[in-house]
C-alpha cells in the first residue's frame, strides 16, 4: 500500500482508487542517477486511445535527481533526455495529457506541431516560513474571519466520514466531476491509517457549515477538497479550516498547497493568506486529427 514517506498522487495505489479498474499506465525511466515517473489513466474513444491525468490528481509526472551536487545545466540535460524518451513511448497514443509539478525545470522537449503547453498558477506556502510569519502575512480581513470562526464555530480536527456523509452526497459539483461517496470512502480508508489525509469540520449550532479534506503527498499538504453548506452561511468557516490546514503543514515541517487556485475567485481567497504563486504546466498532445479538431471548440 501507500508508504507514508513516498508520493501519494503519483502512485499505483492512488491511480487504482481514482481510475477505472485496469486502466492505469505507469512509466518509469532512469538516466544518470535521475528518475522519471509518469502515470496515466487510459481511455478509449471508439478506436482512438488517449491518456489523461486522473481527476482529483494535481500532477502525473515527476523527475527526481539523486545527485544533488549536479550543476543546473546537468540537471536540465538529464530532464531533457528523460522527457524525450518518455515522448517516444507516448507517440503511439492518439492523445495524452501531462500535468507537471512546478519543480520541473523544462517542458520544451514535449513541444511540437501536435503538442501545446498551457500554463496555470497554484498558490503555495513554503515550509521555511514560520507560523508566526504566516499569520502576519495574511490580509487583516482574513485574520478577522479566522478569529471570528474560532470564536463562533465548533471545529473538529479528526472528523469521520460517517458524520458528513449526507453533506457530501448533496454536493452537485463534485458529483458532476465524478467524486462519489464510495470513492471518497476508499480514499479515506487507504490514507487515514497512514496519517496522509485529514478531515476538518466546522459546525454552527451542531449544523455542518463547512468541511475540508487535506492530503499529504511527499513533503506537501494539499488543500484537496472543500464543501460548504449552501443553506447556512457562516462567516469564517472556510478561513478557519484552511488556517488549521496551514498549521498542520507547519507542525510537520511541510509545504502547503492551495490546489484549485486556477479559479479566479479562489485564487483571490488563497492569496489573502499571504501565499505565493507557482506556475505549473499542463501538456496536451493531439496526435490524431479528430482530437485536433475537437480541441478547437
Amino acid at each position: 500500500m501507500i508508504n507514508q514517506h513516498t508520493e501519494v498522487f503519483l502512485n499505483q495505489d492512488w491511480f487504482n482508487l481514482v481510475s477505472k479498474p485496469n486502466s492505469s499506465l505507469f512509466i518509469e525511466l532512469s538516466y544518470k542517477g535521475s528518475k522519471l515517473i509518469a502515470g496515466f489513466e487510459q481511455k478509449q474513444y471508439g478506436f482512438l486511445s488517449y491518456l489523461k491525468c486522473p481527476k482529483f490528481t494535481p500532477y502525473n509526472i515527476s523527475i527526481n535527481h539523486i545527485d544533488d551536487n549536479s550543476n543546473e545545466y546537468s540537471v536540465y540535460a538529464k530532464e531533457v533526455h528523460l522527457i524525450n524518451e518518455l515522448k517516444q513511448q507516448l507517440k503511439k497514443y492518439n492523445r495524452f495529457q501531462i500535468k507537471c509539478l512546478p519543480t520541473l525545470n523544462t517542458v520544451s522537449p514535449f513541444l511540437d506541431k501536435h503538442t501545446k503547453a498551457y500554463y496555470y498558477t497554484t498558490c503555495f506556502i513554503n515550509q521555511s516560513i514560520p507560523i508566526e510569519q504566516c499569520w502576519n502575512n495574511m490580509e487583516s480581513a482574513t485574520r478577522n474571519h479566522i478569529l471570528y470562526g474560532e470564536k463562533n464555530l465548533a471545529i473538529e480536527l479528526n472528523g469521520t466520514l460517517e458524520e458528513v456523509k449526507s453533506f457530501i452526497t448533496v454536493n452537485s459539483y463534485y458529483h458532476r466531476e465524478g467524486l462519489s461517496y464510495a470513492l471518497l470512502e476508499l480514499v479515506f480508508n487507504v490514507l487515514k491509517p497512514k496519517g496522509l489525509i485529514k478531515l476538518f469540520i466546522a459546525k454552527k449550532e451542531n449544523e455542518l457549515v463547512s468541511i475540508a479534506f487535506f492530503i499529504k503527498s511527499g513533503d506537501v499538504w494539499y488543500y484537496w477538497l472543500n464543501i460548504n453548506n449552501q443553506d447556512i452561511k457562516s462567516r469564517g468557516s472556510n478561513a478557519v479550516l484552511i488556517w488549521e490546514g496551514i498549521k498542520l503543514a507547519k507542525l510537520q515541517n511541510c509545504h502547503f498547497n492551495f490546489d484549485g487556485s486556477i479559479v479566479p475567485h479562489l485564487e483571490q481567497v488563497f492569496k489573502s493568506f499571504g501565499s505565493k504563486n507557482l506556475a505549473y504546466c499542463n501538456i496536451i498532445s493531439n496526435q490524431h486529427l479528430f482530437f485536433k479538431l475537437i480541441s478547437k471548440y
